[in-house]
């Protein structure tokens, strides 16, 4: 937080040659007392932030963890990288082709890139957890260091405290997950503090700015304002604040610059130049100009409020609670109240800048300014992002958790500064920063899931399945197919045992190609055998000439009777009309939300489709009963309430718990 005609001192451990000039700050040692404390507990804060992480995949490891979902395909393409496979040249799939239908990735390959030697040296699932958390611990020290250039130990201290709180808002699953989503969210923090330092004047920190905004850009695309706004921002600020002598230094951090952007993005430029078909960069420019249903302003507004102006902000429950998907839609804040906090955080803002230009607080000025653009920059954001008539799925709205722990962090040190002018005591704040800090980290080390790629309860049923895997040796590679529906999340899990048994596979799906990469497209000639990933009602289902690898039922016999009466009596109690929808399940069904509901007619509900299972669910809803029942859409007589309940826990966890999977003759793939 130091601007170039600023002294700030330091605690002398933090110096090895005496003073340090860099662009204008002069920075000297403290013998004060207080200070070498505050040193000391920022340390003890910076560690107690990171034992978390390293407590999560130690019993990610022990616990035999094993990716499902997309932090799957994301490990296969990390191993492809050194493991002798087809080099990715782009990031992985993005949503937005299912909305746009222009099938497109992510920018580029550097998450997959980072996770590579990890991967390499460590055997299994080992080897993604790993990588993870070193990304997430380097961000972490990013973070402290940053801090400490800013505002000294008093910022590192403060800054160490809201990240231990995003930690346990994301929780332990979380942590240990390579999704680009949830794993970003810290290096977003460093690179939000890297654009402070760049255009508070300290130049040396460009490269860095450069090479974790590529690392967030090319991974995920809902950044795609945030980091080249930031970007810029800190760039114009660099200049204003930049003198004639400094120009020669500037130069070689410039031209240091300029070879990390170039390094970095060598790989989608190749692919976007000399790629087979139309170019990935080309399709997300042509799919910006398709209909995809995004949010409006109205509901951009509020989802920025729910998780910037109003409580629990970035900390717990808001990660596993905020933007859960259904039919029905996401429940927001209204209107007035988020224009209210957002009205009184941009005040907050306003008035903080003030204070700070009349104290001649240029730094100060800067962040706050910089957390305002930011602000404007996370509205415009949540109005590009993808959405359907169902609400928006949480981890669309991630980058949320990080802009608004640093617009509180920006206002947290201008607090600081203000406080420092006026001698208040600092030992006392350290001791409380380092206590929360360590506080928080401890409430962090238990084992919960706050919202990985997919549900909790599905991660140790793809570990007993892989384990049960044994594929027999055979000639070539295998087709794989699957009954689940939409790639989730068992069909990855396998996909990747598979690799790392070292059975070559091909996929027949679009949307895979552009998650594995084109060299495992099936040309209708190249396997030798067909493996089936069958969940649900197929996986009990016998197969002619299969041979089964792997079965997990959900439920035991007794519990699976249980739920085939009760599905019965719902279905008898459909069809007498004892069981209807309600005025809610009434609009609902009149939207289209619902197979069972002839069109137009939503006073009859069909006793039979109204239990079969969906190809597209409602969110984890795979049947329209289940959403019925969850969403209370249903009149319900008192007599059923139990009954309707009882039901659908036992099918949900049938739904979601039961798989196989078969090994069978080539000729049993769908269209041969």
């Amino acid at each position: 937080m130091t601007s170039a005609d600023q002294v700030v001192s330091l605690p002398e451990t933090d110096l090895e040659d005496g003073p340090v000039e860099a662009t204008g700050v002069v920075v000297r040692p403290s013998e004060d007392g207080a200070g070498r404390l505050g040193d000391r507990l920022s340390w003890v804060a910076l560690a107690a932030t990171l034992v978390p992480l390293v407590v999560a995949a130690w019993r990610a490891v022990g616990r035999g963890w094993v990716p499902v979902g997309d932090a799957a395909t994301i490990g296969i393409r990390a191993r492809d990288v050194l493991g002798g496979g087809e080099l990715p040249l782009l990031g992985p799939s993005a949503s937005s082709s299912w909305s746009s239908g222009i099938y497109q990735n992510h920018p580029g390959p550097l998450f997959y890139d980072i996770l590579a030697v990890p991967a390499a040296l460590f055997p299994g699932a080992t080897g993604q957890i790993v990588g993870t958390v070193l990304l997430e611990a380097l961000a972490v020290l990013g973070i402290f260091v940053l801090a400490r250039r800013r505002g000294g130990t008093p910022l590192s201290l403060v800054a160490m405290a809201m990240t231990a709180v995003l930690c346990w808002s994301m929780g332990s699953a979380v942590l240990v997950e390579p999704w680009p989503p949830n794993t970003l969210l810290l290096p977003v923090v460093c690179f939000l503090l890297l654009a402070w330092s760049v255009s508070d004047g300290d130049v040396a920190c460009l490269p860095w700015l450069v090479g974790v905004g590529s690392l967030v850009l090319q991974s995920n695309m809902s950044y795609g304002v945030l980091v080249p706004v930031l970007a810029i921002y800190a760039l114009v600020g660099l200049v204003q604040r930049g003198r004639r002598d400094e120009l020669a230094s500037w130069r070689r951090i410039g031209w240091v610059t300029v070879a990390v952007a170039v390094v970095l993005w060598i790989q989608p430029l190749v692919e976007q130049v000399a790629g087979t078909g139309e170019g990935n960069m080309s399709r997300i420019v042509r799919g910006l100009g398709e209909g995809t249903m995004t949010l409006n302003w109205r509901s951009s507004l509020q989802v920025v409020a729910k998780v910037l102006s109003l409580p629990p902000w970035w900390a717990r429950p808001s990660y596993a609670e905020d933007f859960r998907f259904g039919l029905t839609g996401n429940p927001l804040p209204s209107l007035g109240l988020a224009l209210l906090s957002l009205g009184a955080v941009a005040g907050l803002l306003l008035w903080c800048r003030r204070r700070a230009r009349r104290d001649g607080d240029a730094s100060s000025a800067g962040v706050l300014t910089m957390a305002a653009v930011l602000v404007v920059a996370a509205v415009i954001t949540a109005n590009q992002t993808p959405t359907t008539q169902q609400g928006t799925v949480a981890y669309q709205l991630r980058w949320l958790w990080p802009v608004a722990l640093f617009v509180w962090l920006a206002v947290a040190s201008v607090w600081l500064r203000w406080a420092d002018r006026r001698g208040l005591a600092s030992r006392p704040l350290a001791v409380v920063l380092a206590v929360v800090t360590a506080t928080v980290a401890i409430l962090n080390l238990s084992w919960t899931n706050q919202g990985t790629t997919a549900a909790e309860a599905t991660m140790p049923v793809a570990r007993d399945v892989v384990r049960a895997m044994d594929v027999p040796e055979l000639d070539g590679p295998v087709l794989v197919e699957t009954d689940e529906g939409i790639w989730d999340p068992y069909s990855e899990a396998v996909l990747f045992e598979l690799q790392h048994q070292g059975v070559d596979f091909v996929i027949d799906d679009q949307i895979g190609y552009r998650m594995l990469g084109e060299g495992r497209r099936w040309g209708g000639e190249s396997a030798v055998a067909l493996v089936r990933v069958s969940a649900g009602d197929w996986a009990m289902l016998p197969r002619p000439g299969a041979q089964v690898l792997a079965r997990h039922p959900g439920l035991d016999q007794e519990a699976h009777d249980e739920m085939y009466l009760l599905q019965q009596e719902i279905k008898e109690a459909f069809a007498d009309g004892e069981l209807r929808l309600n005025d809610r399940g009434r609009h609902v069904s009149e939207r289209g939300g619902f197979e069972s509901v002839p069109e137009g007619d939503p006073d009859r509900v069909d006793p039979d489709t109204v239990t079969e299972a969906r190809f597209w669910p409602h969110g984890q809803h795979r049947r329209d009963v289940l959403l019925m029942i969850r969403a209370d859409l249903l009149d319900t007589p008192d007599d059923w309430a139990d009954r309707l309940e009882r039901y659908a826990d036992l099918q949900e966890t049938w739904d979601a718990q039961t798989v196989a999977v078969f090994l069978e003759p080539i000729s049993a793939a769908d269209g041969t």
